[in-house]
């Protein structure tokens, strides 16, 4: 199990995260050491306590530690990994769930090559990454099926209508039955 302190500019999860991934623990500082959350207390520090109670790294979105004489010093005499992000990120729903999708490879690295700074990427949806509804089933039946959209509707509604009056569901039919979305 991996134990990670949380920095201080780290927002707690605002859900059970241990329900999520039982191998790794978070514990934000202050939790940890309110003295250190109090006053201001340099990162190298933290590090150098937090090494001394068992942790296995720090969470941080500030990533200029890693460009600061004391805290480099510093962490090179600790066993402690240092997950941050390439670019600021304050936004705690991205922080958390790129952490939560990455721990696995992130768990992986540090048993493989022992404490690490590891540097996630900034979350960023392409914009080849979404297309609209609007269509999507003419799009669908031309490129994919190349058929015609009424050829695809006409083998497949009768089914889905089937399917919701025996769920006794009918009320929805209407919604299947009304003229389609154009692009």
């Amino acid at each position: 199990m991996l134990r990670f302190l949380l920095d201080h500019n780290f927002q707690p999860p605002q859900f059970d995260v241990h329900a999520l991934d039982r191998t790794v623990i978070y514990e934000p500082l202050a939790q940890w050491r309110p003295d250190f959350a109090a006053t201001t207390t340099p990162d190298w520090i933290v590090h150098l306590q937090a090494d001394e109670d068992g942790f296995d790294g720090v969470v941080t979105d500030d990533w200029h530690q890693l460009e600061q004489d004391e805290e480099v010093l510093a962490l090179e005499q600790t066993r402690l990994s240092v997950i941050t992000w390439r670019k600021g990120l304050n936004d705690p729903v991205q922080q958390w769930g790129s952490l939560l999708a990455y721990m696995p490879q992130i768990r992986r690295r540090i048993e493989e090559a022992g404490p690490s700074i590891i540097r996630l990427p900034v979350p960023q949806l392409p914009s080849d990454s979404s297309e609209p509804t609007r269509g999507v089933s003419y799009r669908y039946a031309n490129d994919k099926r190349k058929i015609k959209r009424p050829t695809l509707a006409r083998e497949v509604l009768p089914d889905m209508i089937e399917e919701l009056e025996a769920r006794g569901m009918g009320d929805l039919v209407p919604v299947l039955q009304r003229k389609p979305r154009r692009r």
